[in-house]
């Protein structure tokens, strides 16, 4: 039995970047993103992601 891909979750402003990382993880994991901090969280909530890639200059909030 194979085990679903690892779900990982892109958090940044900058559409461009959350589309090449998704390009280049999407062969191996099933990503999803997020273009703000308030969406991201949402997100998180819903998806239970396993992994989290977060811009830490998100607009309005430190992404630390």
């Amino acid at each position: 039995m194979m085990s679903a891909p690892p779900r990982i979750l892109v958090v940044d402003d900058n559409p461009v970047d959350r589309e090449f990382v998704a390009t280049l993880l999407t062969p191996k994991y099933r990503v999803s993103g997020a273009a703000d901090a308030e969406r991201g969280l949402a997100a998180f909530r819903a998806e239970r992601p396993d992994c989290v890639l977060l811009d830490h200059l998100l607009p309005g909030v430190a992404g630390l």
